[in-house]
């Protein structure tokens, strides 16, 4: 069973990706570093698999990068995203193993339960 993130890392979530956004659209290498690592580790903390990670943070950039009208400077934008990724990729090949979560028992709020799968440490 999915776990679904609680309002708390939603908000992160959210306020993440708009980071990520706006820092693309600034094209400015340092804060789109900052905001890429700030996005994937609220990701990673909310237990997303790699490939949604990736696939989220793809759109992200895609949204803000702006779009070009010429064939080359296209072709560099499509550089430029492939280059961030692969750095996401990177930080989540560096990041340790996620700890397992345990759903919330059906009919409890999520914070009513233990979020660590005690059986999968054993």
């Amino acid at each position: 069973m999915p776990m679904t993130p609680d309002a708390e890392e939603r908000a992160s979530l959210r306020s993440g990706r708009l980071a990520l956004v706006r820092a693309a659209e600034s094209g400015i290498d340092a804060e789109v570093e900052f905001a890429l690592v700030t996005y994937v580790a609220a990701l990673y903390a909310t237990s997303f698999s790699a490939m949604t990670i990736r696939s989220l943070v793809e759109a992200a950039l895609d949204i803000g990068f702006p779009l070009e009208r010429r064939p080359s400077e296209r072709e560099r934008r499509t550089r430029t995203i492939a280059a961030w990724l692969a750095r996401a990729d990177r930080l989540l090949d560096a990041l340790p193993p996620p700890i397992p979560r345990r759903p919330a028992p059906a009919g409890t709020a999520p914070a009513d339960h233990d979020p660590v799968d005690a059986d999968a440490w054993s």
